[in-house]
């Protein structure tokens, strides 16, 4: 399979990213109120049967596959976002290809770990070529090894582009964190969206 010569300007992903912000303010801003809900009422629930062993170790499994399908919810929007497509506040709430999307994090961890226990730049590296492999799954429903080696090949020759455009995106929500924290209100979903527009962009 060839490799994919499709290249990515940081700036203007991250354009794109805070032009859908500004665009989608509100949106974002009741997906962020039901985000705060989502994560807060179910821990709050599992925190007052804390002494009831069983039914805390039921809740925290609902609680775990509740974050997953909000994660592949959040891939989703910001993929949406990207694409300029219209995004509805149920769209958080992805529950295809669960196992799928399961698996091949574990996968991938595992195998950016071994990276980190090698050295460090290693786990860096893995990191870097597997980012996309979740979002192969949401967007193009591609199975396990499919979406992992697609990941490393869409993202062949980008790996210094994807370090530098990743530490861009740090320094961008630590001035968010350092404005009064408001900031971040902005600079995650801006990244978040940024990302997915990188992700478009070299797997096209």
């Amino acid at each position: 399979m060839s490799t994919n010569k499709s290249h990515f300007s940081k700036k203007e992903a991250i354009r794109q990213g805070y032009e859908a912000v500004k665009k989608n303010f509100f949106l974002i801003l009741k997906i962020l109120v039901m985000l705060a809900f989502v994560y807060t009422i179910p821990n709050a629930v599992q925190k007052s049967v804390a002494d009831n062993g069983n039914l805390f170790i039921v809740i925290g499994i609902l609680i775990w596959i509740l974050n997953i399908i909000v994660n592949m919810g959040l891939i989703q929007i910001s993929i949406k976002l990207a694409q300029q497509e219209k995004v509805v506040i149920r769209d958080i709430f992805y529950t295809k290809s669960i196992l799928t999307f399961v698996v091949a994090s574990f996968l991938t961890g595992i195998i950016v770990f071994a990276g980190f226990i090698l050295l460090i730049i290693p786990g860096i590296y893995f990191a870097i070529r597997l980012q996309f492999s979740t979002y192969l799954i949401v967007d193009k429903k591609l199975g396990i090894m499919d979406s992992i080696k697609t990941s490393w090949r869409i993202t062949k020759g980008h790996t210094w582009n994807l370090f530098l455009f990743g530490l861009l995106l740090f320094l961008l929500n630590i001035l968010g964190a350092i404005a009064l924290v408001i900031g971040l209100i902005v600079t995650i979903p801006t990244s978040g969206i940024a990302t997915a527009y990188v992700y478009k962009k070299l797997s096209e």
